[in-house]
């Protein structure tokens, strides 16, 4: 029985532990699912005093006094709220009153009690549960000020509206209430809520509101005047002015404010959705940031940093007016709402990227990269020791030793110079002088990736070889391998290029070496050398002023020296027997000139652009000095480097080209190895950068596929590349053929060559400078390059059309772009042409039957392969000359960019002048240099038929008077028949005539002759230029008629 009532004492008792809570009490026994814990919890990086801090703050008591706030705040929006006041004391006593619209001051029908009551004194109860409504206001869940209620000893309402006052009183949290008191008052038109609340302290464990709980309830004051600027706040009976925020960049409409500032390094944010202070930010602020990183993008990839080390830079200070908000919990810390709920839109500015390169924070994001930069690059970096691992290093025998302050390191153009070197260094040992052979291309220090700097074998090899550290600031070379770097390059313009690249090197990242004087050295070669006889007379380091000296010095013999490669063992030794000759320190002045000629800013860009139309600096020739070298050598480089890839606006070529146009017009028009060629090319011409450029030069100048050329100017025998590839898929240049063009002889005739002006290259004449062909053919194959500072893309035209234009027969207005074989459109919109593809649709599949001009096969199926998710297949069905694709089963997000626009960049050069032109003007420049050649053709040809007159007059002369026996040619020695002839004012060298020649028959031949040269000069003297021309536009257009046949 004992043991039967103890077993149901303990069901009895297991029964009790389920238990049923009031909504009161559940709030005072789980606070941390209302409002947060009710013991101190540090929170981190909270801005006080322009300071971030880490406070200790109880959360459930700082939500009771932000709820009060988040009311009075609503008020602004809804209830035209204009002044909200603030009391804190620390014994727990907390006022807030704000006027304007008060809570109605009635009975609900519904619940039959007062609305303050209902809305202060019960809980889930709120006026925000209508999600239909657009509410902008922080309220939502119902509980919110009953929270401040419930924790409090003693909690008061007073409602003011005009003429009547209401109050009411809590206690005992929230559980008792003296009941509501309303008055009638005296009407003075105010309007006011007043909280009145009495913090629990106890059942926070205190006697007192900690600091940092206060010192955050203060600040949550001093938000509401930075949120509300036009709102009066007064905090303890004082005004509240909160200081602007320091910012970069600012941007408002009606529902939201956004400023940018600079962070500390780490991402802060401070952001307020309908006044509520969302500590951990949330959508809103993602919304934002993510606008700011896509402008930033380009920026942010440039300077070769991530996402978020951008983000961490960055402190974005926001207020925002979100309809209906909602959040991660009752404590409102973070905005969860999704941008398209958020009721309105807000789109930051595109000039936020100018206001941020020219803020502290670009400074910032660069020294980020640089850091970077320097952690990346200095895993290569070199040590001062004897001995390094290093391929085609020759290390001197005393480099890392305490000797390598005398050690020079000679860096040399090639394997070829590096052979050079070595000869030289028999002479002077290799105790103190090392060779290293710069091999490949040489980067550019000033605008390198530190990936590309990092990666390349040449700076790697030199670094090791020297001891370089990154980030280091030199101001001796006691800690260096070497003391001293010999550049040695070609005389010529492209060893000017590579020692300005070496130069770069230092330049860019230990630029302090360049200050150390004697540290930079440079070797000069002579680039001709005199001679009489076997006997050396001079040398010359400059090719202009060498071509004077020849000219006062024909009778001397010269030998011209195209690279290091040239000289000899012999002459290497000697040159390094006369080092002091041969060789020159770099002045250590103005270092930072290098960066007009390296750099990529908009500065040196500008500098470079001006200064290569100006004659290169000759106060110091050799550039002994940084700013003299980029005033000089360099600018004899830049110019010949846009000589290069910038065509005459006559001829429309560039030298190569003219080159190979030249030798092809000088031989029988045979075929041609391509290799075979280009080595004829170099040889006759004295090309000096390399065979190969010679034959791609080839080769382009055959293509006809779709895009290449109008007219080629040499057949393509073999596989000269197709529109697949661009041309890219071209065959060797020792497999493929080549001729002339027939219409190359209509365009440039035979009788134009005689009064050309020609070009000379080490002593020799070469091509012409320029040619003048009967129509512009820069427009008939348009032309493409970049060059040093300028760049040049014209389009191609229809050589029918250039012809009619000439002829008058069509106005320069009325022609368009035109490509040979495209059968797609040319358009234009705002005032820039374009090409356009074409396709058909047929239900849901797509067939493209041409392709933009410049829009090759292969990277256009590249392109499409990206969207494979939007069709289900791709069918190719392409010849050499023709496209079709099938796309089939696309989808409605699938894009067809079939549009693209036709470059114009109409730069070059008018003789030595590189100049901007037109459409116009080429024309108008072609027309006078083509009526220039034709006077000086016509000249020529008067002048070879009077000559060719005269010639006959005498021959015939000299045959009649041998007919009559005058002179004895038969039977008198040779000394008297010449004595004869002058006698008689013949010219002896018509004793050489072939006697089958002296004859009656001869002399009517020869009047014949004579007859027929002065009708052709009388001919020739009457004919006007332009009929001249006229006649030859004609044959050529006659002769390009026929080509308009299919392929």
């Amino acid at each position: 029985m004992l043991k039967e009532k103890l077993k149901m004492s303990k069901q009895t008792k297991k029964m009790e532990k389920y238990q049923r809570l009031t909504d009161v009490d559940h709030v005072l026994q789980r606070p941390d699912t209302y409002g947060g814990s009710l013991h101190p919890v540090e929170w981190e990086n909270i801005k006080i005093d322009d300071e971030y801090q880490t406070l200790g703050v109880v959360p459930m008591m700082y939500k009771l006094f932000d709820e009060l706030i988040v009311n009075a705040t609503d008020n602004i929006s809804r209830g035209k709220t204009k002044r909200i006041g603030v009391k804190i004391s620390d014994d727990g006593s907390i006022t807030v009153a704000n006027d304007g619209k008060t809570i109605p001051i009635r009975k609900h029908k519904t619940e039959k009690m007062w609305v303050p009551t209902l809305v202060f004194g019960h809980l889930r109860t709120s006026n925000n549960y209508d999600d239909n409504e657009e509410r902008m206001t922080g309220g939502r869940n119902g509980y919110g000020a009953k929270l401040a209620n419930i924790f409090s000893k003693r909690f008061e309402i007073r409602i003011l509206n005009k003429t009547k006052l209401f109050v009411q009183t809590w206690t005992q949290n929230m559980k008792k209430t003296s009941g509501p008191k309303n008055k009638v008052v005296e009407d003075d038109g105010i309007t006011e809520l007043q909280v009145n609340m009495t913090i629990d302290l106890e059942r926070f464990g205190v006697t007192r509101i900690p600091e940092g709980t206060m010192r955050m309830m203060k600040r949550r004051v001093y938000d509401i005047k930075r949120v509300y600027p036009n709102v009066s706040v007064q905090f303890n009976g004082e005004d509240v002015y909160a200081p602007e925020e320091n910012q970069i960049f600012e941007q408002k409409n009606k529902r939201w404010n956004f400023s940018l500032n600079v962070s500390d390094g780490q991402f802060r944010q401070n952001s307020f959705v309908n006044g509520i202070w969302t500590r951990n930010g949330g959508t809103h602020v993602d919304y934002i940031y993510k606008q700011i990183l896509k402008h930033m993008e380009p920026v942010i990839k440039k300077l070769k940093l991530k996402s978020y080390d951008f983000k961490r830079m960055l402190q974005i200070n926001l207020s925002c007016h979100l309809v209906n908000p909602t959040f991660d919990s009752q404590m409102k810390e973070s905005c969860t709402l999704p941008p398209k709920k958020f009721g309105s839109e807000f789109k930051v500015q595109k000039n936020i990227i100018n206001t941020i390169k020219e803020s502290p924070l670009m400074e910032k994001l660069e020294s980020l990269s640089k850091k970077k930069d320097d952690r990346k690059m200095s895993r290569n970096d070199g040590a001062k020791r004897s001995s390094v691992d290093v391929l085609k290093l020759t290390d001197a025998q005393f480099a890392g030793t305490s000797r390598s302050h005398k050690c020079t390191l000679i860096l040399t153009e090639g394997d070829s110079a590096n052979a050079l070197a070595l000869a030289g260094m028999s002479v002077v040992g290799s105790k103190c002088y090392g060779s290293y052979p710069l091999k490949g291309k040489i980067l550019n220090g000033y605008t390198a990736s530190t990936d590309k700097w990092s990666k390349n074998a040449v700076i790697t090899d030199i670094i090791k070889s020297l001891g370089l550290k990154h980030g280091t600031k030199y101001t001796d070379v006691k800690s260096l391998r070497y003391g001293s770097i010999l550049i040695m390059a070609d005389q010529d313009t492209d060893g000017f290029h590579i020692r300005g690249l070496v130069f770069s090197i230092f330049g860019s990242h230990w630029s302090s070496l360049l200050c150390i004087p004697g540290f930079i050295k440079v070797m000069k070669t002579p680039l001709v050398k005199a001679f009489r006889g076997k006997t050396l007379m001079k040398e010359f380091f400059n090719e202009e002023v060498a071509r004077k000296y020849i000219k006062e010095n024909p009778s001397l013999r010269y030998k011209f020296y195209k690279g290091l490669g040239t000289s000899t063992s012999a002459e290497a030794k000697e040159m390094f027997k006369n080092l002091d000759r041969y060789t020159f320190p770099m002045d250590t002045m103005c270092p930072d000139a290098l960066k007009r000629a390296f750099s990529t800013d908009d500065f040196s860009k500008r500098w470079r652009k001006d200064i290569v139309t100006r004659p290169p600096s000759t106060s110091d020739l050799d550039g002994k000095k940084y700013e003299t070298y980029v005033t000089g050598p360099w600018v004899e480089h830049a110019r010949a480097t846009n000589e290069r890839s910038i065509p005459n606006v006559v001829d429309g070529l560039k030298p190569v080209q003219r080159k190979i146009l030249y030798t092809m017009m000088k031989r029988n028009n045979t075929e041609i190895k391509v290799a075979q060629l280009g080595s004829k090319v170099a040889m006759d011409t004295h090309y000096h950068h390399g065979e190969m450029n010679v034959g791609n030069a080839i080769v382009n100048m055959a293509q006809d596929f779709v895009g290449s050329n109008n007219l080629p100017y040499l057949e393509p025998i073999g596989q000269f590349g197709t529109r697949h590839k661009g041309g890219a898929d071209h065959a060797s240049h020792r497999y493929i053929f080549t001729k002339l063009q027939s219409w190359v002889n209509y365009a440039f005739p035979e009788q134009d060559l005689p009064v050309l002006s020609y070009a000379k290259a080490d002593g020799h004449v070469v091509e012409p400078v320029n040619m003048v062909p009967i129509i512009p053919t820069l427009l008939v194959n348009g032309t493409s390059g970049i060059g040093t500072g300028w760049a040049t893309d014209i389009p191609k035209y229809n050589p029918i059309d250039i012809i009619d234009v000439i002829s008058g027969l069509k106005d320069v207005n009325d022609i368009n772009p035109w490509y040979n074989g495209f059968n797609g459109d040319c358009t234009m919109s705002d005032r820039k042409w374009f090409t356009e593809g074409k396709c058909t649709r047929e239900e849901n599949d797509i067939i493209i039957t041409e392709l933009p001009i410049g829009t090759w096969t292969s990277n256009f199926k590249d392109k499409m392969k990206k969207q494979s998710n939007e069709y289900t297949r791709l069918i190719e069905n392409h010849t050499d000359t023709k496209v079709k694709f099938t796309i089939e089963d696309v989808t409605p997000k699938f894009k067809l960019q079939l549009e693209q626009p036709i470059k114009e960049n109409w730069c070059v050069y008018d003789g030595d002048v590189l100049k901007q032109t037109s459409l116009k003007q080429v024309f108008e420049l072609h027309r006078h240099a083509r009526l220039s050649l034709y006077d000086k053709r016509k000249d020529y040809l008067i002048h070879k038929i009077k000559e060719q007159l005269k010639e006959n007059s005498e021959r015939i002369k000299f045959i009649e008077c041998a007919l009559e026996g005058s002179i004895p040619i038969t039977h008198q020695p040779y000394d008297k028949c010449v004595e004869e002839c002058v006698s008689r004012g013949l010219n002896p060298k018509y004793l050489d005539i072939r006697l089958r020649d002296i004859t009656p028959d001869a002399v009517q031949k020869l009047k014949n002759e004579q007859h027929k040269l002065n009708h052709d000069h009388g001919e020739l003297q009457n004919t006007s230029l332009e009929t001249m021309w006229h006649r030859e536009l004609h044959e050529l257009k006659q002769h390009l008629k026929p080509s308009k046949r299919k392929r």
